[in-house]
């Protein structure tokens, strides 16, 4: 009587190795897979859910938490909830669209009541020169993800979209295929082989 495992170790090396690296490949495709999906969701659809801004980091003022080159993800925040240790992004001046992103290590109020933010860039020897009021706050930092702020940079704008979407189509295509292509190479009998015996 033929047994399976018998039958396994009678199958010509060959379609043996050919199994392995079909799963190997599915293995690895669905893989990028789950990581170009899991960059989608981070640095695309959680920043639009929650109205947050991905911004990259240009400068090494930030090292070692964000060194350049980091995307870090900028959730809006109300000004009386920032406290001392927050990393905040602010506009150098309000209403321009040039920002920094420096960590809080003062709060205190003017003579007139007014909220002010003193920041410093973890690698500066020294405080930022004027303080943050609240019209410059962008928001705090909710999280960051190193390098793919270059990406970001790279690609830009709405074609940063499209891109993470073709990605994500054309893995889970070739995924697919490879995972029809084992079952397909698993019910089919071996050329020259014969059937099990009884």
């Amino acid at each position: 009587m033929t047994t399976r495992q018998d039958a396994a170790e009678a199958a010509p090396p060959e379609r043996r190795e050919r199994g392995v690296w079909s799963y190997l490949a599915a293995g690895i495709s669905g893989g990028l897979l789950l990581i170009v999906v899991g960059l989608a969701v981070a640095v695309i659809i959680v920043p639009w859910v929650t109205n947050s801004v991905a911004l990259t980091v240009l400068t090494r003022s930030m090292e070692p938490a964000y060194p350049p080159g980091t995307l870090v993800v900028v959730q809006p925040v109300d000004p009386d909830d920032v406290a001392i240790g927050d990393v905040i992004t602010y506009q150098t001046q309000p209403g321009v669209a040039e920002y920094i992103t420096h960590r809080v290590i003062a709060v205190s109020r003017s003579t007139g009541g007014d909220l002010r933010f003193t920041t410093q860039g973890d690698n500066n020897a020294q405080p930022d020169a004027a303080q943050v009021i609240p019209d410059q706050v962008k928001g705090r930092v909710w999280y960051s993800l190193p390098w793919i702020g270059w990406v970001n940079n790279a690609v830009g704008g709405g074609g940063k979209t499209w891109l993470v979407i073709g990605l994500a189509v054309v893995l889970f295509a070739y995924a697919g295929w490879q995972f029809i292509g084992g079952i397909l190479g698993r019910r089919k009998p071996a050329a020259g082989a014969s059937p099990p015996a009884e």
